[in-house]
């Protein structure tokens, strides 16, 4: 670059092969530094080692409160133990005393008139034109609650899932796509369990629900790995709206007798 730079008779290239010229000094100097440091890591590394090793090591000591803090505390004369209590108190944890305020300061605060709200930047909601199309999961989520609302007698849900592929296809979203299989099990399983706990406050008499009980069988497909639980409809008949005294047991649901042993 030197050598070309003497050839040259513009001074505006001229500058600009010395700016180059300068900025290649810089980056050799920084890759010679580099190399320097990278080349004696390995002496410093050892020496460190050696250092480390060359000194005994270090001594570990468990406090104890008893003997090593209150003994020596309460052997004192009160005169010399009120000395040094606040800082006793502080360093174990209790909270200094210099951190509350005085009485005047509180009672300032106290008695100070509120602080203005800052009603801050005026936010303006986006406006978003979501029509009247629906959300791509409510058909499955809808599909679901009919299969579980038509149950009229006891069924695993390794039964329903059996009939998710006929029922994916007879079933269209907005689009007039036939639903997913896989996501319209996904759907089943989800229902199910939350059937394994079912909300029963709010609920009146004459309400239809579906418990879900466990039946010990594991359910597993390419697709579903669950316990293969065993959904059973049943009716509310007694309101639950109103808390009521005693265990929730005392609340009636009635199940097909036989279902549960």
């Amino acid at each position: 670059m030197a050598d070309r730079r003497a050839e040259l008779d513009d001074s505006t290239r001229i500058s600009a092969a010395n700016q180059l010229i300068e900025i290649l000094r810089e980056c050799r100097r920084r890759h010679d530094d580099l190399h320097g440091h990278l080349i004696g890591a390995r002496t410093r590394l050892r020496s460190a080692l050696d250092d480390r090793f060359s000194r005994p090591p270090r001594s570990v000591h468990r406090a104890d409160l008893g003997r090593d803090l209150l003994a020596p505390y309460l052997g004192r004369s009160t005169a010399l133990a009120s000395r040094v209590a606040d800082r006793l108190v502080a360093v174990v944890g209790g909270v200094a005393p210099r951190w509350w305020p005085s009485l005047a300061v509180l009672t300032d605060e106290l008695c100070a008139p509120p602080r203005p709200d800052n009603p801050g930047e005026q936010y303006t909601p986006a406006e978003i034109d979501d029509g009247d199309r629906t959300e791509w999961w409510e058909p499955y989520e809808d599909t679901v609650d009919a299969v579980l609302d038509g149950i009229t007698e006891p069924i695993r849900l390794s039964a329903l899932l059996a009939r998710i592929d006929a029922l994916a296809a007879a079933v269209t979203d907005d689009d007039g796509e036939p639903l997913d299989p896989q996501l319209l099990a996904s759907a089943t399983v989800h229902a199910a369990h939350r059937a394994w706990t079912a909300r029963l406050a709010g609920r009146s008499a004459g309400d239809r629900l579906v418990i879900a009980v466990t039946t010990g069988d594991a359910l597993v497909t390419d697709d579903v790995r669950s316990d293969d639980l065993l959904l059973v409809p049943g009716e509310i008949t007694t309101d639950i709206n109103a808390p009521e005294e005693g265990p929730l047991s005392s609340r009636t649901i009635h199940v097909d007798e036989g279902v549960l042993g």
